[in-house]
């Protein structure tokens, strides 16, 4: 179980332990089957992630992302070119939820060129 091994890793390094449901209960835990328009990226390599919410307790338009090769919040960051071709997909992606939320064509509200960056 990795939420126990996290656990046993900061009792041996901190002494203290996480709380591991402390994201579902900032962002509204239970409730957010009822919300709309959040994406949670999660990076591979990010350590947050085993605290993430899990895709049962997520409404239909909240969408649960994990990016292969990616770090904590890479997907946010400007586009590099040692990023690797996971977070750009995953730029896309998100990109394409956002347009679809507001309402926006993909064809005239700008695009994601290769390289990953949004034009507009």
């Amino acid at each position: 179980d990795q939420i126990a091994a996290v656990e046993a890793a900061c009792r041996a390094r901190f002494n203290s332990v996480p709380r591991p449901a402390w994201i579902q209960t900032s962002t509204g835990g239970s409730m957010l089957r009822f919300a709309s328009n959040i994406i949670f990226s999660n990076g591979e390599k990010d350590p947050w992630r085993t605290g993430a919410p899990q895709s049962n307790q997520l409404g239909p338009d909240v969408v649960l992302m994990e990016i292969p090769d990616a770090a904590h919040h890479e997907d946010l960051r400007f586009t590099v070119r040692e990023d690797p071709p996971s977070v750009a997909v995953a730029k896309r992606k998100e990109l394409a939820y956002i347009k679809r939320w507001l309402g926006l064509d993909a064809r005239t509200a700008g695009h994601v060129d290769d390289a990953g960056d949004i034009v507009i």
